[in-house]
């Protein structure tokens, strides 16, 4: 059966940066806060936003990772990402600490059927989702260095955008995931400028 679990209460702060062997932040510099429809928005200097209605947070993000062998998964990212292991959720089940987000990896085996009605099992053979993680790093070629040496693989050439620069990767696991290093304004350099008003 596949394993859903709560998070800690209040664990994440305004923009998910922990205190505990913090690696990977959305925004590394400066924050100003301004309004829109409502909302408060806040705003870092690389683009990344989160949005509160008023004190309280819309909601907070948990990423939970299958994979097929709970103390691999845990040793991968631990060497290939600097994450740091948590609580342990029972024994199929471990939190890992230092990204902007808490991810839980979930063991469960391959072949077996992610909800009931599922039309396909679970595969750990390299497979494609339309959802992936992104790490934010400061140091491109060093961590894609790390997360080969640990056991990943890096799909094709490393790439150049107006952003900064971006490497396809997978985990042992078949999950894709990417490592971007951010640079001058980060996203905001491929921002659109507002439609002009007339009349």
């Amino acid at each position: 059966s596949t394993r859903r679990l709560q998070p800690r209460r209040r664990c994440i702060s305004s923009f998910g940066a922990r205190s505990v062997g913090t690696r990977f932040v959305m925004v590394t510099r400066s924050i100003q806060l301004t309004r829109a429809s409502g909302m408060n928005r806040f705003q870092g200097d690389l683009g990344h936003q989160r949005l509160r209605r008023g004190d309280e947070t819309v909601a907070d993000l948990l990423v939970n990772i299958d994979v097929d062998d709970l103390e691999k998964g845990i040793g991968f990212y631990v060497r290939a990402l600097g994450l740091k292991p948590g609580r342990r959720l029972g024994a199929q089940a471990r939190e890992m600490l230092g990204a902007s987000s808490s991810i839980y990896l979930l063991e469960n085996r391959g072949g077996t059927r992610p909800f009931a009605a599922a039309t396909s099992s679970r595969d750990y053979r390299r497979h494609w989702t339309p959802v992936h993680l992104d790490f934010a790093v400061e140091d491109l070629d060093a961590e894609v260095a790390r997360a080969l040496s640990a056991g990943a693989k890096l799909e094709g050439e490393i790439e150049e955008r107006a952003w900064g620069r971006l490497a396809r990767m997978a985990d042992p696991f078949g999950h894709g995931f990417c490592l971007l290093q951010f640079q001058g304004r980060g996203y905001d350099e491929i921002l659109e400028a507002p439609p002009v008003r007339r009349g």
